[in-house]
C-alpha cells in the first residue's frame, strides 16, 4: 500500500471515528451538543458578518451618556457584533473542551473549567477594550464584567452542568428512601454551593487578570459611578 493510500485510509478512519463520537455524544447529551454546535457556528458566522461590515455608528439617546435627558451617544454596531461573536465562540469552545476532558479526567476538568472560563472572560474584556462598543468609561467595563461572567456561567452550566449534577444526584440519591428523607434538598444545597464556589473562583481570576494586564479604566469596581 502506497503512502497516499495509507494517508487516505487514516483520514477515512478518523472521519468515521468522529462521526461515531458525534452521534454518540448527541444521543447522550442532545442539549449540550446542540448548544455547542449552534453557539460555535453561529458566532463564527456573526464574526464573519461583522468583519465584512463597513465602519458604522448609530446614535442613541441616553441621559447616562452625557448627563442630559436629550443627550445623544454613539454606539459602534460592528464592534458590538465582533465582541459578542468572539465571546460566544470562545465560551462554547472552552466548555466543549472541558466536557471532552471530563470524560477521562473529571476532577481535573473542574479546575480546568475555572482556568478556561476566566481566561476567555478576560480575553473578552480585552476585546472590549480594543474595540469598544461605545465610549470607554467605568460604566462600560462594569457592565461588561458582569455580563461576561453571568453569561459564561450559563454557557458552562448548559454544556457541562448536566453531567456533573447527574453524578452528584446519583451519589446522593442512590437509594429510594433518600429522595423522601431530605436527600433532594441536600442535593440542591450541594449543587448551589458548587455553583457559588465555581462562580467566585472564575470571577476572582477574571478580575485578577484584568487588573494585571489592562489599564485601570478596564478594572472591575463594585459600584461604577454614574456621570452627572
Amino acid at each position: 500500500m502506497s503512502d497516499a493510500e495509507k494517508s487516505k485510509t487514516q483520514h477515512a478512519g478518523l472521519l468515521q471515528q468522529w462521526k461515531i463520537y458525534s452521534v454518540d455524544e448527541f444521543k447522550r447529551a442532545p442539549i449540550a451538543t446542540t448548544a455547542i454546535l449552534v453557539g460555535a457556528i453561529g458566532s463564527v458566522l456573526m464574526f464573519i458578518f461583522a468583519g465584512t461590515q463597513p465602519h458604522s455608528e448609530s446614535k442613541i439617546t441616553s441621559p447616562i451618556l452625557n448627563g442630559s435627558a436629550n443627550g445623544v451617544g454613539v454606539i459602534e454596531v460592528k464592534n458590538i457584533l465582533m465582541v459578542i461573536s468572539f465571546f460566544l465562540f470562545s465560551s462554547f469552545l472552552g466548555a466543549g473542551i472541558v466536557r471532552l476532558i471530563a470524560k477521562k479526567y473529571e476532577n481535573a476538568s473542574i479546575v480546568l473549567s475555572i482556568l478556561i472560563a476566566s481566561f476567555t472572560n478576560f480575553l473578552t474584556i480585552f476585546f472590549v477594550f480594543l474595540a469598544p462598543p461605545r465610549a470607554v468609561s467605568e460604566q462600560l467595563f462594569h457592565a461588561a464584567h458582569n455580563n461576561v461572567f453571568y453569561t459564561s456561567m450559563l454557557v458552562y452550566l448548559t454544556v457541562c452542568g448536566s453531567a456533573v449534577f447527574k453524578d452528584i444526584g446519583r451519589t446522593m440519591l442512590s437509594e429510594p428512601e433518600d429522595k423522601s428523607s431530605g436527600g433532594g434538598m441536600a442535593f440542591l444545597l450541594v449543587a448551589g454551593l458548587l455553583i457559588a464556589i465555581w462562580g467566585w473562583a472564575v470571577f476572582a481570576a477574571q478580575k485578577r487578570l484584568t487588573e494585571t494586564f489592562l489599564p485601570d479604566i478596564a478594572h472591575y469596581i463594585e459600584q461604577a459611578p454614574i456621570k452627572k
